[in-house]
């Protein structure tokens, strides 16, 4: 329904066929993102947007983080 609305993701969606349309208020202007199956999962505990985006890059950088770590030790 997303792409019949002209919306097209900037990456993959990781095979997900189920998202939802988010819009961030950013202060001066708006960010649109979309919201995947864990993104929802998120909402469940805490119904926070922001929360839900604290989440998620949160756990972006602790993923770099690691991976930054995974590589020096080689």
């Amino acid at each position: 329904m997303l792409a019949s609305a002209g919306l097209r993701p900037q990456g993959p969606l990781g095979g997900h066929r189920q998202a939802s349309l988010l819009r961030l208020d950013m202060g001066r202007n708006y960010q649109y993102w979309y919201g995947l199956p864990n993104f929802y999962v998120i909402t469940r505990y805490n119904h926070s947007t922001h929360y839900a985006m604290a989440v998620w890059e949160l756990g972006k950088e602790v993923d770099r983080v690691r991976h930054r770590s995974v590589v020096r030790q080689d």
